[in-house]
């Protein structure tokens, strides 16, 4: 091969490499992810709803602080069930080697007081359980996920559990206008499990 022609690709390669690039990324960004849940309903994933609430020992945690950074397994449970009576946390424990090798985030989220999640799971519990006290409220964290009663003026809302698992994307499956719960929480322990 001649030098000119050898100039002649390199200054070729550049730009086809430009625009194979644009190419994928235009692709990428028009092609949804879509994700089959195991009663075979397709659903899109759209970026997690964020939120800020306090922690157990009454710091402000900022869900934006593990998005883009770590696997979340959010679970939103009933005050009156309590962490003991909940039984994806159940699961959760059981689980708890592989979500610390995997360094998943596992948040619980309901209207229990800081100060009684911390009498009710003490010093070594290792997930973090935060306090939504605006529950019910449109802009709350658990109306914004889908994990509220519907409440009238004179009673007061209850959290519904659910598990929802947001991935390193930051997103998490998506139905209609609200976040998809997971049907299948041992399943998704399985693909936290065998994902690279």
């Amino acid at each position: 091969m001649s030098k000119s022609a050898i100039r002649a690709f390199r200054r070729l390669v550049l730009p086809l490499a430009a625009i194979l690039i644009v190419a994928a990324c235009w692709w990428k960004l028009s092609s949804p992810d879509v994700n089959v849940f195991a009663r075979g309903v397709s659903s899109t994933r759209n970026l997690a709803p964020t939120f800020a609430l306090y922690d157990q020992n009454s710091r402000l945690l900022k869900l934006d602080a593990y998005l883009h950074r770590h696997d979340i397994i959010l679970v939103f449970y009933d005050a009156e069930d309590g962490v003991d009576g909940s039984a994806a946390f159940d699961t959760l424990l059981a689980n708890r080697d592989l979500l610390t090798s995997r360094r998943v985030i596992t948040i619980g989220v309901s209207t229990v007081l800081p100060q009684d999640n911390r009498k009710a799971v003490g010093e070594d519990f290792p997930f973090i359980l935060l306090t939504d006290l605006q529950a019910g409220q449109p802009d709350s964290a658990c109306s914004r996920w889908g994990c509220v009663s519907a409440v009238t003026p004179d009673e007061k809302a209850t959290v519904l559990p659910r598990v929802f698992h947001i991935d390193r994307a930051g997103t998490v499956a998506w139905r209609e206008d609200a976040p998809a719960a997971e049907t299948d929480l041992a399943g998704t322990l399985e693909r936290i499990r065998t994902s690279i």
